[in-house]
């Protein structure tokens, strides 16, 4: 195939395009291991608010966050700009004019079974019959060699597809290396590739999660479904961490004048209703420090004393022209 920009609809024939709207459906299907439902729900509305981040973009198709590399979508937009509006012509009579679905058939019209087209591009070039489920099968069985935490993320992704962004590509990037396209992990993980699963971990954790002011902490069931059993403890340890952060600042900012005592930070925080995961009031009175208030400055007699108001003033006149 040529490269994106290098041709137009008009000058393939009705087989070529065909082709690429064949490739692009088997890209969905078979590389980003999709439902057939995708192909048959995209709209062109979909692909024009597709969000461009920068491993590529994402197209939300209903319910389902559904990434491309920048290489993907070049060719899906040459199809949409080149092949899509010569497939639309070719519906002479008007009728069932697909005009919102992003993949139309030859005849202009919505597809209504994806998986009868990823069978004629087998077909065409004398390859085994590969079905979506076919291809589902085989990733997870495949990933049953991946660490728990890479088999929750491409789960959770694959399946769902609500993830953040970046937790997309990460998904992505697991599917590759069971496709054969990067080199398997050894197994013998150094530290730093078991730090990097530990933030992997986590960050899955937080996706599904978050760590918030009043929320309760993750069952532990949850944590190993979401970190795996060899990271549940420390995500849990870390995500309790953070909440503890949270509420000690939302502590200080009650406190933003006069220095309180021990006893009423207590009291205050008993107000909260926290049953767990409770700051301690003398760690909190240990972090405290005075919020200067321009007005308080102003107003103090060191000011005064040192007339730096009116200095102040006098300058801002001098320097007016």
């Amino acid at each position: 195939m040529q490269c994106p920009g290098a041709i137009t609809g008009d000058c393939l024939t009705k087989n070529e395009r065909l082709l690429v709207l064949y490739y692009l459906e088997a890209v969905i299907m078979l590389k980003l291991v999709q439902r057939p439902g995708i192909v048959t729900h995209m709209t062109v509305e979909d692909w024009e608010r597709r969000s461009r981040i920068e491993n590529g973009v994402c197209v939300a198709v209903k319910e389902h966050k559904v990434p491309l590399s920048h290489e993907q979508e070049l060719w899906f937009d040459l199809y949409f700009n080149e092949v899509r509006p010569v497939m639309l012509q070719e519906n002479r009579t008007g009728d069932d004019v697909a005009v919102d679905s992003f993949f139309v058939s030859s005849s202009g019209r919505s597809i209504y079974n994806p998986s009868n087209d990823l069978k004629r591009l087998h077909d065409k070039y004398s390859l085994p019959s590969v079905t979506c489920g076919d291809a589902q099968r085989a990733f997870e069985a495949a990933a049953q060699n991946l660490s728990e935490v890479e088999r929750n993320v491409v789960a959770a992704e694959r399946n769902y597809m609500r993830g953040t962004y970046s937790d997309l590509f990460l998904a992505l990037s697991v599917l590759d290396q069971l496709a054969g396209k990067t080199p398997q992990r050894s197994s013998r993980a150094s530290s730093c590739e078991t730090r990097v699963d530990e933030q992997t971990a986590y960050k899955t954790l937080e996706q599904f999660c978050p760590v918030t002011l009043e929320g309760p902490s993750p069952k532990r069931a949850r944590r190993t479904e979401l970190c795996g059993s060899e990271h549940e403890r420390h995500c849990y340890d870390r995500w309790r961490s953070e909440q503890l952060k949270l509420r000690e600042q939302h502590a200080l900012e009650h406190f933003p004048g006069q220095q309180p005592s021990e006893s009423k930070i207590s009291r205050w925080m008993d107000k909260q209703g926290w049953t767990s995961n409770v700051p301690q009031a003398a760690v909190v009175l240990k972090q405290w420090k005075p919020v200067a208030r321009l007005d308080l400055v102003i107003d103090s007699s060191f000011v005064k004393k040192n007339d730096f108001v009116s200095t102040l003033e006098r300058t801002d006149c001098q320097a007016r022209p």
